[in-house]
């Protein structure tokens, strides 16, 4: 008589996963190229970790975020200093308005408890 075992194994899933990041990735990718902006992987899922998870991201991405272009210059790669005006239209687009802008709504966003008290 044959034996079978059957093991059931619970999947641990990350905030990563309940996010759905990896496709929420490639859908805006896809939108962006459609539009004729090339925006790389890597720079819309620090955008969406930023979002989701109130990470900021690095020196260039928060010199875009808060309108410090020079700061975003200086510390673009050699790939994303020829892409800020396609990352600029992917953040306007594709993001809340109020995530960024200027220091202030990036603070706002990534600190929501300290909101201004009327």
């Amino acid at each position: 008589m044959a034996v079978s075992l059957i093991h059931t194994e619970e999947t641990m899933t990350t905030p990563y996963d309940e996010h759905n990041i990896a496709a929420r990735v490639i859908e805006i990718a896809e939108k962006c190229r459609y539009s004729g902006w090339f925006v790389e992987a890597g720079t819309i899922e620090a955008l969406l970790f930023y979002q989701d998870f109130k990470i900021v991201p690095g020196s260039f991405l928060f010199g875009i975020l808060t309108n410090d272009l020079k700061k975003a210059v200086s510390h673009a790669d050699s790939v994303n200093r020829y892409r800020i005006a396609d990352i600029l239209c992917c953040i306007y687009n594709f993001f809340p308005s109020a995530m960024h802008g200027s220091k202030e709504k990036v603070h706002d966003w990534t600190n929501p408890s300290e909101e201004k008290k009327s």
